[in-house]
């Protein structure tokens, strides 16, 4: 006699589980995890050297994102322990710190982003605005002429020389002097148009009109906001030059911890950038 698809007390027995059985766990930002994250973070933010501060030159938002998306890859057991191993030279940076501080970032990112839809019309100084609208034109052709020949430079600098109001220049100026960083040798070839102190200078004009932006707010929000932004692209740049080591024979392990930056150009190419207008750039970094 053949036996039944069934136990013997009648119970219907089922095929073996497959993962697509279980519930899904959706990866969701969670605002009192964010909000906790900052809590524990908030000592060290507000510790920071302002000199050391620098604004996010990229949506600190989907940064965030990433970053959380890399810790989960990190989290995963046989990852973990080989991070583990190296974990006296790790020092402060570990896994831990760079999702504590990717959480605290998309809080505050989050909260600068009400503060930036519900503000008043400010305007900055009109001298600033004329002279950081003149070096953002001279150093993009710098940079244009060295590097623009390079498909993704050039994709780069037009998205910069479309920007329009003053949150768009402020980050474009910041974009520009993380060029400046990067290609100095090159640039610094040309006698006419690179000056030696570009970099600074560009940064501290972004900086004149983010602070002037905030002037009429008593909101230190933005500012925890570029200081958390520091504290992870800093962790995230450590534990990135540990998995190249860790995992240098681990190929597909290793893919899974990419440049914070080659992943967010990565992430603009998948699901596109929101179109700037100047309606949307006057009230929202981006």
């Amino acid at each position: 006699m053949s036996k039944s698809n069934s136990d013997d007390d009648g119970a219907s027995v089922k095929a073996p589980a497959l993962p697509s059985d279980a519930e899904g766990k959706a990866f969701a930002l969670d605002p009192q995890i964010g909000e906790e994250a900052f809590s524990r973070r908030a000592p060290s933010l507000r510790a920071m050297d302002p000199a050391g501060v620098t604004a996010p030159n990229c949506d600190a938002t989907r940064a965030a994102m990433i970053t959380l998306q890399v810790v989960k890859a990190a989290e995963e057991p046989s990852r973990a322990q080989a991070f583990a191993k190296v974990g006296e030279f790790l020092g402060d940076d570990t896994i831990a710190t760079l999702k504590d501080q990717a959480w605290a970032l998309w809080y505050l990112d989050s909260r600068v982003r009400t503060i930036d839809a519900t503000k008043s019309d400010v305007k900055v100084d009109a001298t600033l605005f004329e002279e950081a609208s003149k070096a953002r034109a001279r150093v993009l052709k710098l940079v244009d002429y060295y590097l623009g020949e390079n498909p993704k430079m050039a994709a780069e600098l037009k998205d910069i020389g479309i920007g329009t109001g003053y949150i768009d220049l402020a980050g474009d100026l910041t974009r520009l002097a993380g060029h400046l960083s990067a290609h100095k040798d090159t640039l610094s070839a040309d006698k006419m148009r690179y000056r030696a102190d570009d970099e600074v200078t560009l940064r501290g004009m972004a900086n004149a009109i983010i602070a002037q932006l905030n002037e009429d707010r008593t909101n230190e929000t933005p500012d925890l906001r570029n200081r958390a932004w520091t504290q992870m692209r800093e962790t995230y740049v450590h534990l990135k030059k540990a998995a190249d080591f860790i995992f240098h024979k681990r190929p597909s392990d290793l893919a899974r911890f990419p440049g914070l930056r080659a992943a967010l150009m990565s992430n603009y190419s998948r699901v596109g950038r929101p179109p700037k207008t100047k309606s949307r750039d006057a009230g929202n970094d981006s």
